[in-house]
């Protein structure tokens, strides 16, 4: 259903690359962008992007350099989405900020990805976390810990796929809006990592705990 729209996707890790990973099964020609000099572990780099980069075609660029540069402006300038699990100050250094796609992309659909940020503002918006940096706050490594000892659900687990699928359905919402209007304007969409966790709570408040 998305073929013939196009995404750069500037995510890292899974929760991100998910994201783009779906887009692209439903048909979107996303172009993943990656970093000369990763700051990750070759778990994160290599094998989890074996995954999550299915169906994307990829490319290397340096933003620090100015040719880099120049080269995802264009990349943005051309694309219906771009991706980015980055936080605000960020997206301005990557001049990916929605006010810097307005002028240069009006139709281009920002989507971000986040770990604390939710509908109404908070102290945590611009915090950073991971997957299992989430589960603490939101009851789930209590919830499959013993008494007096919480432990993790997973590395990486249902709440970052969750949160990718969730930044999916909220992209290709505010797609459905700009085809609807017409305007040819694009919409700032946004998932987050903590919503994404309370969520998979849901089913379980109102019921015993597990034993």
């Amino acid at each position: 259903p998305l073929a013939g729209y196009t995404m750069l996707d500037v995510t890292n890790v899974l929760a991100g690359p998910s994201c783009g990973r779906m887009f692209a099964e439903l048909g979107a020609t996303v172009v993943q962008s990656f970093q000369p000099e990763p700051n990750g572990s070759p778990t994160i780099v290599v094998d989890w992007a074996g995954e999550v980069a299915c169906g994307k075609r990829t490319i290397i660029i340096d933003v620090r350099n100015p040719d880099g540069a120049k080269v995802m402006a264009q990349l943005a300038a051309t694309a219906d989405f771009v991706l980015a699990n980055k936080m605000d100050a960020q997206l301005v250094r990557l001049r990916l900020d929605p006010a810097t796609l307005k002028r240069a992309n009006p139709k281009c659909i920002g989507l971000q990805v986040t770990a604390f940020r939710g509908d109404r503002r908070g102290p945590q918006d611009n915090d950073l976390g991971f997957d299992p940096s989430i589960q603490g706050p939101t009851g789930i490594m209590e919830r499959f810990g013993n008494p007096g000892a919480p432990t993790f659900h997973g590395v990486a687990s249902c709440v970052d796929y969750l949160c990718g699928y969730l930044a999916c359905f909220s992209g290709v919402t505010a797609l459905y809006a700009r085809e609807h209007r017409k305007d040819g304007k694009g919409d700032w969409a946004q998932a987050s990592l903590a919503p994404s966790a309370t969520l998979t709570q849901l089913l379980l408040t109102g019921v015993p705990k597990p034993p």
